[in-house]
């Protein structure tokens, strides 16, 4: 695909609250047509998938192929300030 093309979901912004394997799978295919992705995970547990075997280092191979082209962050949904960043 051209560079300079835009691709059909450019300028959309999805928020990705997903862990299990479905959620990811599909938010990376969105971020593939050109989504911007922003994962929110949760401070006080940790994804599953990010301790999966095989690991590049620290972090599971699947976690990183179904969240490529995301961004992540920690926010606690269970607090005003949580709730409240998320609405900004």
């Amino acid at each position: 695909m051209s560079e300079n093309r835009m691709r059909p979901l450019e300028g959309y912004r999805v928020f990705d609250f997903t862990a299990a394997k479905s959620g990811p799978c599909c938010t990376s295919i969105l971020a593939d047509f050109g989504a911007e992705i922003i994962q929110i995970e949760n401070p006080a547990r940790m994804n599953p998938a990010r301790a999966m075997k095989p690991c590049y280092q620290t972090t599971s191979l699947e976690y990183l192929s179904m969240n490529r082209g995301k961004k992540s962050v920690y926010i606690n949904t269970k607090t005003e300030v949580g709730r409240s960043s998320l609405a900004s």
